[in-house]
């Protein structure tokens, strides 16, 4: 009987998303209490008497109070819509790759049954990329065609720099291995198979 293949869903780094969000509202806090002080300094001088005698010092407290308040409004807009506009949940099953936003809704699929053979006598029909700018990131670079019948080049990013995904590697594997049991008569690059640490099976040497 043939195994049923396994389902793999992207996990979330959440110690690295908690440090990341407690340093953001330290800066919030931080902020506001630098508003704070720069209103009791302005207030407790006198908006008149600081208009009328240190123009310059009064407009350059203002606007500066001003920026940090929207600075500060803007952090906190960004933290409690953070997780609603960039998380991502990445699930690897035996149709393909598929990413969900937080409604659960699907916003991007790639199926096995779309891929197909590479159109460049220089790349294998699955390849993988290493990135380097604007950081450190790897993609897979595979074949499908578009709407009008080409074929062209895209990739698989499984990376989302809002939130860390600790099994990044294992998903790029997990994905291959789906293309070697349901698509073997495509070909993966050596150096790919290698990397991930793939069986032998179609792969392009």
């Amino acid at each position: 009987m043939k195994e049923k293949f396994k389902v793999m869903e992207s996990e979330i780094n959440r110690p690295m998303m908690y440090l990341a969000g407690s340093l953001i509202w330290l800066v919030i806090i931080s902020v506001a209490v630098v508003i704070f002080l720069l209103f009791s300094e302005i207030s407790g001088s006198g908006f008149m008497n600081d208009l009328e005698y240190r123009p310059s010092r009064f407009f350059i407290l203002l606007f500066t109070e001003i920026g940090l308040v929207f600075c500060c409004l803007f952090l906190i807009y960004l933290m409690v819509n953070f997780k609603k506009k960039y998380f991502r949940r990445i699930i690897i099953d035996e149709n393909g790759v598929s990413v969900y936003n937080i409604q659960h809704e699907m916003i991007h699929q790639t199926l096995y049954s779309e891929l197909h053979h590479s159109n460049d006598i220089y790349f294998p029909d699955i390849s993988h990329r290493i990135h380097s700018q604007p950081s450190f990131r790897i993609t897979l670079r595979i074949f499908k065609k578009n709407k009008t019948g080409q074929i062209m080049e895209e990739s698989i990013d499984l990376n989302n720099n809002s939130f860390n995904i600790k099994n990044k590697f294992e998903l790029y594997r997990h994905f291959l291995y789906g293309i070697q049991t349901f698509r073997p008569e495509l070909t993966i690059g050596q150096r790919t198979a290698e990397y991930f640490n793939l069986e032998t099976h179609r792969i392009d040497k």
